[in-house]
């Protein structure tokens, strides 16, 4: 499932602003699309980091079940 992201976008100054709901800060830029594309990519960013920390701790986790000692299982 696509997940979705809620974005305002405003014109102040001549320059184009892009609000990402739920986050705290605006990406900004000469156009509409420049604003719209520098949000996107925070958020192809932000889903990177989010997937390589979640194989770390699948990773941490796996490793840590088959620990001596462990009684979770």
């Amino acid at each position: 499932m696509a997940q979705r992201e809620t974005v305002t976008i405003t014109k102040k100054d001549g320059e184009y602003q892009a609000k990402l709901h739920g986050f705290p800060m605006w990406f900004t830029g000469p156009t509409y699309e420049a604003a719209l594309t520098r949000a996107g990519q925070f958020l192809d960013e932000s889903a990177a980091r989010s997937a390589e920390i979640m194989d770390r701790l699948e990773k941490k986790w796996a490793a840590d079940a088959g620990t001596p000692g462990d009684q979770s299982n």
